[in-house]
């Protein structure tokens, strides 16, 4: 049984789903199961995530779990917890998301708050790897309705390129760590093939 929390977010849904065509057994984790809308076989479970003593349950029983924290009140967010759940219900091996430039002192919150997470992984005598996405392509999905109706979109990273990364990539590596020890104990930046810039994307999409 492998869980997978955050289960309807963007790499969240995406894993459920691959492992569920794969014939793996699945546990999806999510505030509110009755919404879920996942494909028969996939177990559903309730996980509220300001309220910790819910993990133990959704951890009972799994092999490999999926972690998708949220900051907390005090910026070190529900990393912490979900860990010490897994360790707590046996669980051997997990897979964290983290982001593309963690620890960088240089991008202020977002470079630090996934820190004290990706240490309390480190540190927890798990098979662990974690997972450092570059921005979604998908985020300018939004785009483009405005764009075919000749509207402008807000380019927020002006001239500047990045690597924008498949979400579906990232959940196909999600899915090969969560089976297989051979990226255990190792950090993986993900990024896309090819260097882009918002008004390239726009390009694309229009």
């Amino acid at each position: 049984m492998i869980l997978i929390t955050g289960a309807t977010g963007t790499i969240g849904s995406g894993i459920v789903r691959q492992l569920a065509a794969e014939g793996v057994a699945v546990r999806a984790a999510t505030r509110d199961p009755e919404r879920a809308g996942f494909p028969a076989g996939v177990e559903v479970v309730r996980v509220d995530y300001r309220d910790p003593a819910t993990f133990a349950a959704a951890m009972t029983g799994a092999e490999a779990a999926f972690l998708v924290g949220v900051p907390g009140p005090d910026g070190t967010g529900t990393d912490a917890d979900l860990v010490a759940a897994a360790i707590e219900a046996g669980v051997r091996r997990v897979v964290k998301l983290s982001a593309v430039g963690t620890g960088d002192p240089r991008l202020g919150v977002p470079g630090s708050w996934h820190v004290p997470g990706e240490q309390a992984v480190r540190d927890s005598g798990l098979e662990w790897t974690i997972l450092r996405p570059n921005t979604f392509a998908s985020n300018t999905f939004s785009w483009i309705e405005p764009l075919r109706a000749g509207h402008p979109v807000p380019n927020l990273t002006g001239v500047g390129r990045q690597p924008v990364v498949d979400p579906r990539d990232v959940a196909a590596v999600a899915v090969t760590a969560l089976r297989s020890p051979a990226h255990a104990g190792r950090i993986l930046t993900l990024t896309g093939p090819e260097l882009l810039s918002g008004h390239e994307q726009a390009a694309v999409l229009a």
